[in-house]
């Protein structure tokens, strides 16, 4: 039986070997522990160049970690998607993930959204509000 690890990946180039051309194995091979890494992330992250196959790695090690992430760039480059990633890897998944956009919340908001309020503590705070971190709940905002 075969399954997605480097011991296992050498034993499949052994067989291989012996039936198809070298060059087809290198191929192969390559394709297996690329994809291997990529059915470990469980998530949408393609590509298998060095850097990308770095921040699979990367994501991997935060996600087994207790560490706390801030994960910063420019719109678009995937920010959520990697925080997706963390979360689905570690043993928060089953519990809430929240992304928050903290550059679309106003200033003046920016600690109410995030902590929460209770009734009265500002103008316009009519209700009991809970903020991102309460609602995330041991999960991962």
């Amino acid at each position: 039986m075969i399954t997605n690890s480097n011991k296992d990946a050498g034993e499949l180039h052994s067989r291989m070997l012996s039936a198809v051309p070298p060059a087809k194995v290198v191929r192969v091979v390559r394709t297996y522990r690329t994809d291997s890494r990529a059915d470990e992330l469980g998530t949408t992250l393609i590509g298998d160049s060095d850097l990308m196959m770095e921040l699979k790695r990367l994501v991997l090690l935060i996600a087994r970690s207790e560490e706390t992430v801030l994960i910063t760039g420019e719109s678009g480059t995937g920010k959520e998607l990697i925080a997706h990633a963390i979360h689905d890897l570690s043993h928060r998944r089953d519990k809430p993930f929240l992304a928050v956009n903290c550059g679309a919340l106003a200033e003046s908001l920016l600690e109410s959204e995030l902590f929460g309020h209770v009734k009265g503590a500002f103008t316009g705070a009519t209700t009991n509000k809970k903020g991102y971190f309460e609602a995330a709940s041991s999960g991962t905002i």
